[in-house]
């Protein structure tokens, strides 16, 4: 897939699926993806995150199905998480006080040297230069 390399945390996803502030800007970078413009890329974590924001959420067990279906159609690069991306996420949580979950969207980013694209403002408190606001 040809395109700007960018990873996108659950935040970002999570607008995909519920109309929210910054939700028409998430659904760009989906559609800008799904036409080959931009190369999204998640960890394993993003599934996990974002379906457990969507159980939180006042649903039934339908939506949480469309909701899956939706996630597959996307077309999403992951990446398993491994040993190499725990050790650099870990590192990056103690450095910047960041939940692992978070550090490990950081961390790809720093590995893959591509923008992590977030609506966490503990990420994005950090001005690190990798970290960009869907905003």
């Amino acid at each position: 897939m040809a395109g700007q390399t960018t990873i996108i945390d659950a935040s970002v996803g999570f607008k995909w699926l519920a109309e929210e502030e910054g939700s028409s800007l998430a659904v760009h970078l989906l559609e800008e993806h799904m036409q080959g413009q931009r190369h999204l890329i998640v960890p394993d974590l993003f599934f996990y995150e974002l379906l457990n924001a969507v159980r939180f959420k006042p649903v039934d067990e339908n939506i949480i199905a469309h909701a899956i279906a939706d996630i597959g159609s996307f077309q999403l690069t992951h990446v398993e998480v491994s040993f190499r991306l725990l050790d650099h996420a870990a590192k990056l949580a103690l450095q910047y006080g960041l939940t692992i979950y978070d550090a490990t969207y950081l961390a790809l980013a720093e590995i893959k040297d591509c923008e992590l694209i977030t609506c966490d403002k503990k990420l994005l408190s950090l001005k690190h230069p990798l970290v960009r606001s869907l905003q």
